[in-house]
């Protein structure tokens, strides 16, 4: 999904039209919808007035800003625990579903957080948000299947559009998860 489609996509779930985006960033409507069609891309400044008029982190839209991230919400820090799963920096056990660094990083990272949302023990990162850490799992194992499937099929023609769909419902997933506000 496009930082455009993305937007769009957010935009229609909080209930705004392009012109009521527009007046509440102070953004041009032309541009609005130029950015939402992905005919211009959003520069920082103008993802940090959408994010915030959208209620979203600008994680959301790959808005790390060097050297910085910020983790405020539930919706953060499962964007920042996605990005790490897929960096293969974290991995989860099959045996006991449990999020952990991989090995060869565990003896070179610290992770410390707070006792109200997740604790870090022994390269083991533990979620005490039961439904934050359901749905990170569910993810994940919707992430590890899609990434089977396009090994298995990703040189098949026939398969390309079944994968394609499934990637944009992936994204969809990861978007409804980035998208929880709670502050952490």
């Amino acid at each position: 999904m496009t930082i455009g489609e993305q937007i769009k996509y957010i935009r229609k779930r909080r209930g705004l039209t392009q012109g009521q985006l527009a007046d509440a960033t102070g953004i041009h409507p032309v541009t609005i919808r130029k950015y939402e069609t992905n005919k211009l891309q959003p520069k920082k400044e103008q993802i940090k007035k959408i994010a915030d008029t959208l209620m979203v982190s600008p994680m959301v839209f790959g808005g790390l800003e060097a050297n910085t991230i910020r983790i405020e919400s539930v919706g953060d820090m499962l964007g920042l625990l996605i990005l790490m799963y897929k960096s293969n920096v974290i991995v989860i056990s099959e045996d006991t579903s449990e999020i952990r660094l991989t090995p060869a990083l565990k003896g070179h990272l610290v992770f410390m957080a707070t006792k109200k949302n997740a604790s870090v023990s022994d390269g083991a990162i533990h979620l005490t948000d039961a439904q934050a850490e359901r749905d990170y799992l569910t993810w994940a194992q919707l992430y590890d299947n899609h990434m089977k499937l396009q090994e298995k099929y990703g040189s098949d023609s026939d398969k390309q559009a079944v994968l394609l769909e499934d990637e944009e419902q992936l994204r969809t997933i990861e978007m409804e998860l980035i998208m929880n506000m709670e502050p952490l």
